[in-house]
């Protein structure tokens, strides 16, 4: 194969046929869609619902070895006739352990296409999974217990913090664009200058050198909440006469809830082109925490007896598409 990818592999084995089962994209020797089957230590983690995923994710840490089975095999294995299990890792007669981190931020990302079209920075996405083993004999400090050491465990977790579903489940509706003020209109300066920066393009003259907005790529009159702030204010609340305004400063008589208000919307991340200034990509978070413990007893050195548990909890979610942005297709 010219890559390790495993998605490669119906390009190259023709025993292998895509679909959409409980280990992705794959089955095995043209069997039906259902009849691939994910185990952990012999447990049964296929979706038992939608047959769309497994109901755990299996974690490389946690993990000895992978065995696959197709085709015929032994009644001692219930499922088939493709099953793929997951060998959990086993404690020793020796104590080991680990303590990691993966970690992918949006800095390492190049630029996907939506960005590069619309101008935005990087989408501010990130995966990081810190986590731990150990394992070891189980001991009772100053008591004679399991000195031939054959009672041991293993114990793993690892959480997976993850923010990168897109909102509204696809990277149209995800896109969020808005006209915000300027970081110096947040003190109060709401000058020709400052407006300029905020309205951009759409800050015209009209034929009498009045101030009006217009659509960047329309060119006709703008109907919107703009409009009160086209053009620099001249006069403070009590008018012109007893209060007037130097080049539009209205830091004298800024409000606090009005302040407020500013303070909480985003600072312009690109140049204003008269429709926004501020552009970003809207992602939500997928996290997950996963956790595993296991114990081997050794009957004698061909035969073992285990327990273990697995655990996984999170919250995930994506927006409804009935608040998404519109969109054709109705993506959004």
């Amino acid at each position: 194969q010219s890559s390790t990818s495993y998605s490669n592999a119906p390009q190259t084995d023709p025993s292998i046929v895509a679909f959409g089962g409980s280990i992705g994209n794959y089955s095995g020797n043209g069997t039906q869609t259902n009849s691939t089957s994910l185990l952990s230590d012999g447990m049964d983690i296929t979706d038992p619902g939608a047959y769309g995923s497994a109901i755990q994710n299996v974690n490389y840490d946690q993990v000895a070895e992978v065995k696959i089975q197709t085709g015929s095999f032994s009644a001692d294995t219930a499922h088939g006739p493709v099953v793929v299990n997951a060998i959990g890792k086993a404690g020793g007669s020796v104590y080991h352990g680990s303590l990691y981190v993966y970690g992918r931020t949006h800095q390492l990302n190049t630029a996907e296409w939506i960005a590069k079209y619309t101008g935005e920075p990087t989408p501010n996405d990130r995966q990081i999974y810190p986590g731990f083993t150990i394992s070891g004999p189980v001991i009772i400090p100053k008591v004679n217990f399991n000195r031939s050491k054959k009672l041991t465990f293993f114990l793993g977790a690892e959480e997976y913090a993850q923010r990168n579903i897109y909102a509204y489940n696809n990277a149209y509706a995800a896109t969020v664009s808005a006209m915000v003020p300027t970081a110096r209109m947040r003190v109060g300066d709401f000058s020709n200058a400052e407006l300029a920066k905020m309205l951009g393009p759409s800050q015209r003259p009209d034929a009498n050198g009045n101030c009006q907005l217009t659509y960047a790529s329309g060119g006709g009159t703008a109907s919107n909440v703009y409009s009160n702030i086209c053009q620099q204010p001249l006069q403070g609340p009590a008018g012109a006469n007893a209060e007037p305004l130097t080049n539009g400063d209205l830091s004298a008589y800024r409000d606090p809830l009005g302040s407020a208000i500013l303070n909480s919307m985003p600072l312009p991340n690109v140049p204003s082109n008269g429709t926004y200034n501020y552009i970003t990509t809207d992602f939500v978070n997928s996290n997950l925490a996963q956790g595993r413990a296991r114990l081997d007893y050794a009957l004698s050195d061909s035969t073992h007896m285990f327990l273990a548990y697995g655990l996984e909890t999170g919250k995930q979610y994506s927006p409804s598409l009935t608040y998404g942005r519109s969109g054709p297709n109705n993506q959004g």
